[in-house]
């Protein structure tokens, strides 16, 4: 379940898309962060308050898809409006929905793209879905939001649901967004990635490198790592029988000198690496 535009240039190229967004930002007046693939061929933007982000892909050098994924947030599509409204102002364009009609300036209002959005935004398909299965992950760009049913039910049963399930969305969300992927280096017997005590993407590894404030490093191994005390984390699974990986939260400089004390009594040689 999406909403889906297409914003067709009529007489010039996409040359730069990245300039494009750098002068759509400067003319909002809230802050918009993006990413995109190598190929900056797929976008994602994303702003305090979005649940799902806004996926444009470019299509060819004069089109490109701008698309709103299930359970977008009423920011997100704020998010939409803004852009496509800056490119009909500045560039002869034509925008076309789903079905293939074109949408004209009178009716591409923040209004219309609201109630498209709430239109699919069904809290009854998260009521399905969980009645099968204990999870629901929504994709974001390098990891997933992710529901549980015991989660659900718990803010399904609050007076002021569904605001404060779209709280915990957005507030989740905007951790994952900007959380580091951590790399993984690889060595001849070991897989290891590295924790500055900031939000992290993780996958397992057999060693965790922590960088204390000295740019030197603690190694420990994964266990003794996951199962730390000063270790915050949400497992957020794979697909079936896939295993999981990880966001690690971040700590403060005062646990953080207390997690390195710990560590270093169960630090493992650099040999051993």
């Amino acid at each position: 379940m999406s909403v889906e535009y297409k914003a067709a240039f009529k007489k010039c190229n996409i040359i730069n898309f990245d300039e494009i967004i750098e002068k759509w930002k400067k003319s909002i007046s809230f802050d918009v962060h993006y990413k995109s693939t190598d190929d900056s061929e797929k976008y994602i933007f994303f702003s305090y308050g979005s649940i799902r982000g806004v996926s444009v892909t470019i299509i060819s050098k004069k089109e490109i898809n701008v698309r709103l994924n299930y359970y977008a947030s009423l920011k997100d599509a704020e998010i939409t409006y803004a852009f496509l409204a800056f490119l009909n102002n500045n560039f002869k364009i034509k925008i076309f929905n789903e079905e293939g009609k074109q949408i004209n300036k009178t009716n591409l209002t923040f209004e219309a793209l609201k109630n498209e959005i709430v239109k699919e935004n069904s809290l009854s398909l998260f009521e399905k879905l969980l009645a099968q299965e204990e999870y629901l992950s929504l994709p974001l760009w390098d990891a997933s939001v992710v529901v549980y049913r015991h989660q659900f039910k718990k803010m399904k049963q609050d007076d002021n649901f569904p605001k404060n399930f779209n709280q915990y969305l957005q507030e989740k969300a905007f951790k994952i967004f900007f959380a580091r992927m951590a790399a993984q280096i690889k060595t001849k017997d070991s897989v290891i990635s590295v924790w500055s005590f900031d939000d992290m993407i993780l996958y397992p590894a057999d060693i965790i490198a922590v960088q204390n404030t000295s740019d030197e490093y603690v190694f420990i191994l994964w266990d003794d790592f996951i199962n730390s005390q000063f270790v915050t984390y949400e497992a957020i699974p794979l697909g079936e029988n896939k295993g999981c990986y990880y966001f690690v939260s971040a700590i403060d400089e005062i646990l953080a000198q207390q997690a390195i004390e710990a560590f270093e009594k169960v630090k493992i040689s650099m040999d051993s690496v």
